[in-house]
């Protein structure tokens, strides 16, 4: 089992009502988790919604507006394609709130530095896997 690759990097969000609903069909099921979204986003969240975050997903997509933003300021430009050709000038400078923080591109143009955590459906429940 350990030699499967861990393509489902959204076992949260879209596994949460068939947990409720048809545990026993997606037992077993293995998939990646980010890690839990840093404080400043999670403050900021409750302040304006007085609740925590449903999904780390929030924290993402704050990540890439506060990117986008950093490079259009940067730039000096709200031209797409100049804010995207300065978003690797600010990729180290951000310290992101989802996946650990690393928001550095790779050779290739993707995220590929960011952390989650292996879990795995047992018993109806998400739990870490081991």
């Amino acid at each position: 089992m350990d030699k499967v690759p861990w393509y489902c990097p959204e076992t949260q969000s879209s596994y949460s009502t068939a947990i409720d609903k048809i545990p026993q069909v997606i037992e077993g099921i293995k998939g990646l988790n980010p890690l839990q979204a840093g404080s400043l986003y999670t403050e900021k969240f409750k302040k304006k919604l007085n609740r925590d975050p449903i999904t780390a997903y929030g924290a993402m997509n704050y990540d890439a507006l506060m990117m986008v933003a950093m490079a259009a300021n940067f730039a000096q430009s709200t031209d797409p394609k100049v804010i995207r050709d300065n978003l690797r000038k600010v990729d180290d400078w951000y310290k992101g709130q989802s996946t650990g923080g690393d928001k550095r591109f790779d050779e290739e143009g993707l995220q590929g530095y960011g952390n989650y955590e292996k879990v795995i459906v047992k018993s109806g429940k998400i739990v870490l896997y081991k």
